[in-house]
């Protein structure tokens, strides 16, 4: 049994002990890639090496097991982060991408923890007017027509601090990732979530 093996085996138990994300080292993914890939090529040369056939059954099954356990915590914080920050009939969310993350994130893991904040963020923003079968005032006509304004306007604002992955804005498209003074131009919603979350500001032209 070699080290990397034997830290495989250590993370999985922190992983099924600890309730948030171990801490693994933004380059365990390549780690493991590279260690499986290793042992590939070695079982290539010898096709009747049982032992090595076992090792790499078992580093399958405990990454496996580390990967799921990971998927898991990442998108309950997701979840839990949403609701906490975003109501449901509030349409001018304060989100604190930066703080509420959750922590021991690796760079692949802040993808997606970006991703299933921003697809949750445009469900709820999408799905709750479609259920309102209340008569239409002319107020109301005139704040719908706003918010479907909002959506499709576009807003200029300056970036405050680096936001290393992309982000998927209400228009199903993907932005960034962006670094400090850029200046890029973004749907409103999305812009206002940059300025609430003091990531950004508005630029206003004139």
């Amino acid at each position: 049994m070699d080290d990397f093996f034997r830290e495989l085996r250590r993370i999985q138990k922190r992983e099924r002990d600890e309730r948030g994300l171990a801490r693994v080292g933004d380059d365990f993914y390549k780690k493991t890639h590279d260690y499986m890939k290793k042992l590939m090529g070695t079982l290539s040369k010898d096709p009747l090496n049982t032992k090595g056939h076992h090792l790499l059954r078992d580093v399958q099954r405990i990454t496996t097991e580390i990967c799921e356990r990971r998927e898991h915590k990442i998108t309950d914080i997701a979840v839990m982060n949403v609701q906490r920050s975003y109501n449901l009939f509030n349409k001018n969310p304060k989100l604190d991408l930066e703080d509420k993350s959750p922590h021991n994130l690796t760079p692949e893991e802040k993808k997606l923890y970006s991703s299933i904040i921003s697809l949750l963020i445009e469900h709820r923003s999408r799905v709750f007017p479609i259920l309102q079968s209340k008569p239409t005032s002319k107020e109301d006509f005139n704040e719908k027509e706003k918010i479907k304004s909002d959506e499709n306007e576009i807003e200029t604002i300056i970036v405050y601090d680096e936001v290393p992955s992309a982000v998927v804005g209400v228009d199903e498209k993907v932005y960034g990732p962006f670094k400090p003074q850029d200046i890029v131009r973004l749907p409103s919603i999305t812009a206002r979530i940059f300025v609430d979350s003091g990531k950004g500001r508005l630029i206003k032209h004139r």
